[in-house]
């Protein structure tokens, strides 16, 4: 069974807040440049320039005020008359699955997904307020002292790109999904400073251990 990974993520951004606190990033690409350095495997950065707006191509097809799902590890999904069942449990160990509906809807093929999605959805462009480009412009002859001509020119140049892009939307992923060769991903390894490994003893032990070993119900908000 896989587990949560927002430890290693943890682990991962506490190695590049330590490693910048000793090494100057002045422009986006120093910056993924010194992260990459910070932690092995070295991580690939990349600047995030499109954005779908999926939120709002799922609103009114999946039911809104779903809790308690963060706290189960495992889900199933079945398909029953056409529509999807959803269980979870706990662990990989425990026996029974409990299946996810409102307590007050015995219906037993209840399902969360209303209707089948169609199409893609739609492409979200930056918005880039004009007031902090020139507030930016203006800081930016501020730290002509501490900058070097060659990083004040980056600026200078990434900062006109923005004002002047035109951004092309990318293709729907999702129908591609299928077809991408799934791989392992490598083990994630220590810090690269031997330092940086800290253990977690006492109460905040145990307050994790209190919060994984509790079983929560998986639950909706009725609107009324």
């Amino acid at each position: 069974m896989v587990g949560h990974t927002h430890e290693d993520i943890d682990q991962m951004f506490s190695c590049f807040s330590r490693h910048l606190a000793k090494k100057d990033a002045r422009t986006i690409p120093e910056l993924f440049t010194e992260m990459e350095k910070a932690y092995t495997p070295s991580p690939t950065c990349e600047q995030l320039l499109h954005m779908f707006d999926v939120k709002e191509w799922m609103h009114g097809h999946v039911v809104d005020g779903i809790s308690g799902h963060v706290h189960q590890h495992q889900f199933k999904f079945i398909k029953s008359n056409g529509n999807v069942v959803t269980f979870y449990k706990k662990w990989s160990t425990t026996k029974e699955w409990s299946r996810l509906q409102p307590r007050d809807n015995t219906d037993p093929i209840y399902t969360m997904v209303k209707s089948i999605l169609k199409g893609s959805p739609t492409y979200v462009k930056p918005s880039l307020d004009a007031s902090l480009l020139t507030k930016i412009n203006r800081d930016l002859v501020k730290f002509n002292a501490k900058f070097d001509s060659v990083t004040t020119d980056w600026w200078s140049s990434f900062i006109k790109k923005l004002q002047t892009a035109s951004y092309t939307p990318l293709p729907w992923c999702l129908d591609s999904l299928l077809s991408i060769n799934k791989s392992v991903p490598p083990l994630i390894q220590a810090c690269t400073e031997e330092d940086e490994v800290e253990l977690r003893i006492g109460e905040e032990i145990e307050r994790l251990l209190a919060k994984e070993t509790k079983n929560t119900e998986v639950t909706f908000l009725t609107l009324k």
